[in-house]
């Protein structure tokens, strides 16, 4: 899947760069973000989900995602104001401000642990890549 983290405190996303199809690593080197204008948009979860959950959110509608799958989620950056979470609640796209350090993805616990034991962020997901066996490659961030 991945590895996102949200440190509060350093008002940064990071985000490895890994993409795998069942247990198949396709590459090392994507960069999961998507910028339309001021929000950038990180993804984890299905690749074929990130155009559907765009969509809803731009369109602020209130339609059922029946096809989207439940482990699809996404960060929202809004540059120079904040985070929120983009996730699937009974079929509706439903988003959350972040007001704390917070991470998806399959590595979540990996890096959210090593973010609370001291580590930056950056150090965290890095962490997280090598224990998780669905995160990998380079670190990247956005910072709001």
């Amino acid at each position: 899947m991945t590895t996102i983290l949200y440190s509060h405190e350093e008002k940064t996303v990071y985000y490895d760069s890994q993409v795998s199809a069942g247990d198949t690593i396709l590459s090392l080197d994507e960069d999961k973000k998507v910028v339309m204008g001021d929000l950038v948009f990180i993804f984890c979860g299905r690749v074929c989900d990130q155009e559907k959950i765009i969509s809803e959110y731009l369109s602020n509608g209130d339609n059922y995602l029946p096809n989207v799958c439940h482990s699809s989620a996404a960060i929202l950056v809004r540059k120079g104001e904040g985070c929120s979470i983009l996730c699937l609640d009974d079929g509706k796209l439903v988003e959350s401000p972040l007001k704390y350090s917070t991470a998806m993805g399959s590595g979540a616990s990996f890096a959210l642990g090593a973010l609370d034991a001291g580590l930056t962020g950056q150090q965290a997901v890095k962490l997280a890549t090598g224990r998780d066996v669905f995160s990998g490659g380079k670190v990247r961030k956005v910072k709001w």
